[in-house]
């Protein structure tokens, strides 16, 4: 797999999770504002099962697979010297998530 082919798939997977960040914001504005005082509980587990999801995402070994195949590690979170650096300033972005 080439660097630009990871950072491809990377991007999709952070739209994934920004989705599911985007979704639990939505419940928890929810939760705060309109929700009827007897849905706490379902609300709680459907707040629990978002940020689950999303936690298994950003920790995935596809996540770390696909950062060390754009050159991204410990050691260079920027990834692959030849990326441009939008490209580079993403897998930072996403290696510190990861």
């Amino acid at each position: 797999m080439t660097a630009k082919d990871a950072i491809k798939r990377l991007k999709v997977l952070d739209q994934e999770i920004q989705l599911l960040e985007h979704t639990g914001a939505i419940l928890g504005w929810d939760e705060e504002t309109y929700m009827p005082a007897r849905a706490v509980e379902e609300r709680s587990e459907q707040l629990g099962l978002v940020q689950g999801i999303l936690h298994n995402k950003v920790v995935s070994p596809e996540f770390g697979e696909l950062l060390a195949a754009a050159g991204s590690d410990d050691s260079n979170p920027l990834g692959d010297p030849e990326l441009p650096s939008l490209a580079r300033a993403f897998l930072r972005a996403l290696h510190r998530r990861y």
